[in-house]
Parts: structure tokens; sequence; C-alpha cells
């Protein structure tokens, strides 16, 4: 009995170390990540206690957004100490690309959002790595669920 304690209590701690956000450091940062965003998780976590009704329209509407952002790529590139390049990938269109700045501060990862002309790039909040992607995280600390970066090979 004793045995299966200590195995039990070795994998708890080794989930909550695999599960547990970890600070951010400009070297593992490096290179190109991809922004994703789980669309269809989001609304279901959000319409669950709608209608029958109501869970079919945020289906469809899931749907087309999700479709839609297939064809886009939202690209950020950490190039050096404090600028990431924002690249704005679509299947018919040059890439736009935007320059941005960083920061890491008591390990966590701050974007400045970017308001020229006709584009808003707004950035709150913080990023944390979890694992291998770069979770993101409101000012309060609350998760921001369904929404990360992951690397791009």
């Amino acid at each position: 009995m004793k045995k299966y304690s200590i195995i039990v209590f070795l994998f708890i701690f080794s989930m909550t170390y695999v599960f547990a956000q970890t600070p951010v450091k400009s070297r593992k940062l490096k290179g190109e990540w991809e922004f994703q965003i789980e669309v269809a998780e989001a609304v279901a976590e959000e319409t669950k206690d709608l209608g029958v009704f109501g869970k079919m329209l945020a289906g469809a509407v899931a749907g087309f957004v999700d479709v839609t952002l297939q064809s886009v790529d939202i690209v950020f590139d950490f190039y050096n100490k404090n600028s990431v390049r924002l690249t704005v990938e679509t299947e018919d269109e040059t890439p736009e690309i935007k320059n941005l700045n960083y920061r890491i501060d008591q390990g966590k990862l701050y974007i400045e959002g970017l308001e020229e002309g006709a584009i808003d790039v707004s950035i709150d909040g913080y990023w944390m790595f979890e694992g291998k992607n770069l979770i993101h995280f409101n000012e309060d600390g609350s998760r921001v669920k369904n929404v990360y970066l992951k690397r791009r090979r």
C-alpha cells in the first residue's frame, strides 16, 4: 500500500509541474510563434447555458469564424531583446508586417499594442510558458481560455 501511495504522490507532483506556469526567459522566446485560438471550444464553454436555438446559432457562427481563421496565420517573431515582428499572412494577399515591442517583467511577457491608421492591435495582459506553449493571462492573473502561442517549426 505504501508503494502505491508513493507512486500516486509522484504522479500528482509531476502533473502539477507539467501544467504549472513557468517564467519567460528571452533565450527561450527567440523565434517564430503562431497565434492559436480554439474557437469551437471557446464557444462551447460560453454557450453551455443557452437553449437549443442559441447553441445552434453560436455553433454556426463559430464554424464560420473557424473556417476564416484557418486561412489566416498570425505569427509573432521575437528576433531581438525587445522587438517582435507581427506578421499576418492570408492566402491571397502579401503578408502584413508590423514591428512591436515587448518586455519581460518578473517572468511575464508583455507585448505592446499598436495603433496605426486602420490597424489596432491590442494585446492586454501577459503571457507565460505552460509546457511548450505561451499561455495568455489577463492582468488579474486569470487565464484566457483557448488562446495561446505555439512555436512555429
